[in-house]
């Protein structure tokens, strides 16, 4: 009779022991979620532009500064203050070869050699393969505010070629190395050289 108790015995405490650990950890090692309300806009349309809207024909050159929109992302009521808050761009988003933001229109449509370029808010063209990682703190009242233009770009020498643009910028957001989740992470940026 002993030995049906322990053969009985043991595999319930094995059954029993991991549960007992694993609600343990859960409960004292994991820092709480950080939320935050963020508003992104979900479409940013830009002025239609003609090629002469350029000041010059040379790759890198940016529209005159009548056609650069804003993009304002702002994260509030988070439930940490005085925290680091980095947003993200992620890479499929980016052009590789000289950091502007991809055209997504592919085809006859599309304009070849004109996309959009993110700007800082000195009015300093980012090279996103250089920089994609930005970082601000969160305040006292729980806020952070991002800001952002852009702006069209000539990715050649040639003159501007009409077509359709289209850019889509996924932001990923982190607070204390943890992801801060909403339904809004998508920004796009769309129009057209006529």
């Amino acid at each position: 009779m002993k030995s049906i108790n322990i053969t009985f015995l043991i595999p319930l405490l094995l059954l029993y022991f991991p549960f007992i650990a694993l609600s343990d950890n859960r409960r004292g090692s994991l820092p709480a979620p950080i939320s935050c309300s963020f508003d992104i806009p979900n479409s940013t349309k830009v002025r239609s532009i003609r090629p002469d809207s350029f000041p010059s024909n040379y790759a890198g050159t940016l529209a005159n500064d009548r056609y650069s929109k804003r993009i304002a992302i702002v994260f509030s009521l988070c439930s940490e203050k005085n925290t680091k808050i980095t947003l993200r761009i992620d890479n499929t988003n980016i052009d590789f070869n000289n950091g502007y933001l991809i055209n997504d229109v592919t085809g006859s449509e599309a304009s070849d050699n004109v996309t959009f370029q993110l700007i800082d808010d000195e009015n300093n063209p980012i090279d996103l393969n250089q920089k994609n990682t930005f970082t601000k703190t969160i305040d006292e009242s729980g806020t952070a505010y991002f800001n952002f233009f852009i702006n069209y770009v000539k990715k050649d020498n040639l003159r501007a070629k009409p077509g359709y643009i289209s850019s889509r910028i996924t932001f990923i957001v982190e607070a204390k190395d943890q992801i801060v989740e909403n339904d809004n992470e998508f920004a796009g940026v769309e129009n057209r050289v006529l």
